[in-house]
């Protein structure tokens, strides 16, 4: 039997492991040699991190990206768009770093993607359909 901590592990750990990642990489100093090696700096960075984190928050929310909630798309959305304000406050006292709106909206744009994409795959799964109930079939 699965312990309900490891549940809790599976489920949270990938989303908190991104979040940790996005502040690791915006708590380096703009000169340095991390930031300058790293392939995806700039906005497609921003765009990525923030699409992920959207992507592993749904899957801790919902539980599946199988289905889909509106609910839980902007309870992602909204967790995403204020996590990223605080990385951008955060990014004020960092070395060389200031915060930037532009920043603030591709980090958004990031995650209304992953949204998008998670609705896309909703729809494709075999199973995201429900049957209809007919009144004879009810009555069983």
């Amino acid at each position: 039997m699965i312990r309900r901590s490891h549940l809790l592990l599976w489920r949270w750990g990938p989303a908190v492991l991104q979040a940790v990642l996005i502040f690791f990489f915006s708590h380096q100093p703009s000169d340095s040699a991390l930031v300058a090696s790293f392939p995806l700096a700039g906005w497609l960075g921003h765009l990525g991190g923030y699409g992920l984190l959207a992507l592993l928050l749904y899957r801790s929310l919902a539980g599946s990206l199988h289905t889909w909630s509106f609910r839980t798309a902007l309870l992602v959305l909204l967790l995403a768009v204020l996590y990223g304000s605080s990385d951008e406050l955060h990014q004020s006292f960092v070395p060389g770093r200031e915060p930037s709106a532009a920043d603030l909206l591709v980090d958004g744009l990031g995650a209304l993607l992953a949204l998008g994409a998670i609705r896309l795959y909703a729809l494709a799964w075999p199973g995201y359909r429900r049957k209809k109930i007919t009144g004879a079939e009810e009555s069983r």
